[in-house]
């Protein structure tokens, strides 16, 4: 271990750890915020874009010298009880835009916000600065557990939440995101996120829950050699000491984080030393104006905004035809806008009803797996509500294209009547991208073909991870992958279902995509994965782990006998604890208890469920 770094001339977290995730773990009092107000103070010394999501109301210091007697940085602090601008919950989607695309730094304190209103403007917060921010973007999460809480979901606004932070963690980085992540309770952190920090500093910690999620931190990201001499030193650290570990870095160090240079807001206040700190002065004027003209960009596009603009046409139209012919009539440009808005919202309406069909008969397929062990009822259930599920499908998918625009009464034309579609068997539900000429890319494609190959080899919502894999990508977070997703889930093609998993939006199948059949045996799954794995030289070595396991199916393998099997000299061998890593990392393996090793439940289910042939 080195020795620890306390010295003025050089900070803790160094320049080489800042463009990945950070986690900062502490008991409440220990330093862990006070710490993070001086990273983000390096962070602004370099003009580095930067934006704190602060539920503790502290991070308004940075506007004020340590005295408060001196302007600090001229940050933007969005609601809380220091605000430049108000924050309320619809205001999510438009300060995202504002973070993604300029340089201003800012704050948003959502501490006098309700859990309700808080969880609505972080989830289009998230969502709309992961599909929006391009280059490098230090996103601060105080009280990360909040927003990435680790337990049961109690309703669809605590899983969209849960789902939209994930994704920001896991995905963020492909579009310039560097998340560090703060919690004073390490183990109510969600595991998606905790475990994609690839630096760790962790201050005092009492609870012996946190300090267990410490020590999966140590075993999977970092060196076991080292965890109990940590974790029984935790308790007995001093306020602002700690460690700093970052594996890939071979840094681990026990330091003490220097004296920020800015207002210490989140010290507990005397009487004594009560001021009114003197705040850096912002361009109030210019945010202001750049947010309202966000806001009436998202006001446009927002969906109630457009119902209403349809429901105004069907009124003027309405009003028209009962004035009769001594009346004007609606011009032929309000009846083409009637007519479109009114197909866009029948459409929309049709493939909403029919998804929740799907979703109803896809969890009463589930249900029925886990409620009884009659295997022969199950699978003629499961027949009778796979052909309704197919018939769900070709109901949305037989949308007709809107017809064309009806002239005025009494000129009709022989172009405003629409043939009749012809009818052209297929072997499932029709595409609507394929009768449409789709123009679809060739990396949207790459990924619409390995989501379809998933499907069809029976994985109904495949990971994103082995969905990037079949397409080619290294990994998930890959900049086209994840582009290319993004312009596929804007389009309405694709869909997340439960946050790292995906799905074809209604009306699209995956027999218009897919390049391969059904398998009829387990080997032609082993040998799907083999070959996607095999496309790229950087996956390649994993391919003899996948075939080893999948094998194993009832209970995987021992490390140290898998190690042995596979020709590594020992399970703390380099190679060895690189490739366990990148397979756990893509969804490919777990662990299980006893040191043991077993192929991704999902893929080990589909495997199981096919003939061994």
């Amino acid at each position: 271990m080195n020795a620890a770094n306390t010295g003025a001339q050089s900070h803790p977290i160094t320049d080489a750890m800042l463009p990945d995730h950070i986690a900062v773990l502490a008991k409440t009092g220990a330093g862990k915020s006070y710490a993070t107000q001086g990273i983000v103070e390096r962070l602004l010394d370099r003009n580095a874009r930067t934006c704190v999501i602060d539920p503790t109301g502290r991070y308004w210091g940075l506007r004020s010298d340590a005295n408060g007697k001196k302007a600090g940085f001229p940050i933007v602090v969005f609601g809380g009880k220091h605000a430049d601008v108000p924050l309320q919950a619809t205001h999510g989607a438009a300060i995202a835009e504002i973070v993604a695309t300029t340089n201003t730094p800012a704050i948003l304190d959502t501490r006098l916000m309700t859990v309700a209103d808080r969880s609505r403007m972080f989830s289009d917060f998230a969502e709309t600065l992961l599909a929006k921010n391009e280059g490098p973007l230090h996103l601060v999460i105080d009280e990360a557990h909040l927003f990435a809480p680790k337990g049961k979901v109690l309703n669809f606004e605590a899983g969209r939440l849960i789902a939209a932070t994930n994704n920001l963690v896991s995905l963020g980085r492909g579009s310039g995101l560097r998340v560090i992540m703060i919690s004073q309770r390490a183990s109510k952190l969600h595991n998606d996120c905790l475990t994609q920090a690839e630096t760790l500093v962790v201050l005092r910690m009492t609870h012996p829950a946190d300090r267990q999620a410490v020590s999966d931190w140590i075993k999977d990201c970092g060196d076991p050699a080292h965890e109990r001499e940590i974790i029984s030193s935790l308790k007995r650290l001093p306020t602002g000491t700690g460690y700093v570990w970052s594996p890939g870095l071979d840094v681990l160090e026990k330091v003490t984080f220097p004296r920020i240079r800015t207002y210490d807001s989140g010290a507990p206040p005397s009487k004594s030393d009560r001021i009114e700190p003197t705040l850096a002065t912002i361009d109030l004027p210019a945010i202001l104006a750049r947010l309202g003209k966000v806001a009436e960009d998202v006001k446009a596009n927002d969906p109630k905004e457009l119902r209403l603009k349809v429901a105004e046409l069907e009124r003027k139209l309405a009003a028209a035809t009962k004035q009769g012919a001594g009346t004007s009539a609606p011009s032929q440009a309000d009846l083409s806008a009637a007519q479109a808005e009114g197909y866009a919202r029948g459409l929309a309406v049709g493939r909403a009803e029919g998804q929740a069909d799907i979703a109803s008969i896809q969890a009463r397929v589930r249900a029925l797996g886990e409620r009884t062990g009659d295997i022969a009822r199950v699978c003629e259930d499961a027949g009778r509500l796979a052909t309704e599920l197919g018939e769900a499908l070709g109901e949305i998918a037989s949308f007709a294209p809107p017809p064309p625009v009806l002239p005025p009464a009494g000129r009709p034309t022989a172009s405003s009547v629409a043939p009749k579609p012809k009818a052209e068997p297929r072997p499932a539900a029709p595409s609507m991208a394929a009768e449409a000429g789709d123009g679809f890319n060739g990396v949207e494609r790459r990924i619409l073909g390995a989501l379809a190959d998933l499907n069809i080899a029976g994985f109904d919502t495949p990971s994103r991870s082995h969905v990037a894999i079949f397409a080619g990508y290294l990994h998930e977070r890959s900049t086209g992958f994840v582009k290319a997703l993004g312009t596929l889930h804007t389009r309405n093609v694709v869909e997340y279902a439960d946050g790292a998993r995906l799905r074809f939006a209604a009306g699209y199948t995956p027999y218009a995509f897919a390049s391969d059949g059904p398998p009829a045996t387990r080997g032609e799954i082993v040998a799907r994965f083999v070959r996607a794995l095999s496309s790229h030289a950087d996956t390649r070595r994993t391919t003899p782990w996948f075939e080893c396991l999948a094998e194993r199916l009832d209970g995987g393998a021992k490390r140290d006998e898998l190690a042995q099997m596979l020709g590594y000299q020992h399970v703390r061998s380099t190679g060895f604890v690189k490739v366990l890593g990148s397979l756990r990392s893509k969804g490919l393996v777990d662990y299980a208890p006893g040191e043991r090793v077993v192929l991704a439940s999902d893929i080990a289910a589909v495997i199981a469920a096919t003939p061994e042939g």
